[in-house]
């Protein structure tokens, strides 16, 4: 599961210039790819630590608020810059 939802791929062409979008698109994949790496291995050490799948999927949730505040922050930047 990656951390970074497909959405936020489309940010880069519109908060960054344009001689910077393969950093930005580079920047992204590899978060992403870290995100796919290391997430399941949190995710697993909470279960393990806890013994609760419930906790894992508590985890899970704040990652998903965290990524929805993020997304939001976004926005509206990119509404006040233009």
């Amino acid at each position: 599961m990656a951390l970074i939802p497909a959405p936020v791929f489309a940010f880069p062409s519109k908060v960054l210039k344009t001689e910077n979008l393969g950093l930005g698109f580079g920047i992204l994949s590899a978060l992403s790819s870290i995100g796919v790496f290391f997430g399941n291995y949190a995710v697993g050490l909470v279960r393990d630590e806890t013994g609760s799948y419930e906790m894992s999927f508590i985890f899970l949730s704040i990652l998903a608020v965290l990524v929805t505040v993020t997304a939001i922050i976004l926005r509206v930047k990119i509404r006040r810059s233009s």
